[in-house]
């Protein structure tokens, strides 16, 4: 037999009664779904338009450690920080919609489906990176050769 947590939250909506447990699991889920969507913002506008910290800071009327703690990790941000952070990074709204987990189809990912969501999020920032490491090795090999033929 399958479970999932989906299989358990389903059960204690029925009973219109959620546990401890549940309500941390969903709460977690959502400081994690607003952390992505500020920090992809955050990336996209730094990677575009080379927005750093502290122009986020001064932006948004707030010391650039503070920024940084903001952007480390998902936390219990106030929904006056979300507005401050998505209006500062990129000029927009948060646009809230919800949906019941009784509605989705039941899922049991498995770790390929995971590694494959999370390389897809990572390409663009792999792609920059491996640009950058075949330069420096290009420019490594290239001294080296150079070295080698005096």
């Amino acid at each position: 037999m399958t479970t999932s947590a989906t299989d358990t939250i389903l059960s204690e909506v029925e009973s219109r009664q959620l546990s401890p447990g549940t309500r941390a699991y969903l709460q977690a889920r959502t400081r994690n779904r607003i952390f992505d969507l500020i920090l992809s913002k955050f990336r996209r506008e730094a990677e575009d338009n080379k927005l750093t910290r502290a122009e986020l800071g001064r932006r948004i009327g707030r010391r650039p450690e503070v920024v940084t703690r903001l952007l480390s990790s998902p936390s219990n941000l106030t929904l006056d920080t979300v507005a401050d952070l998505l209006f500062g990074i990129a000029g927009e709204e948060l646009d809230a919609t919800s949906s019941s987990p009784v509605s989705r189809p039941k899922t049991n990912h498995l770790y390929e489906d995971i590694l494959r969501d999370s390389n897809s999020r990572n390409n663009r920032n792999n792609d920059s990176q491996t640009a950058r490491l075949d330069a420096l090795l290009g420019q490594k090999i290239g001294s080296s050769l150079s070295v080698g033929m005096n």
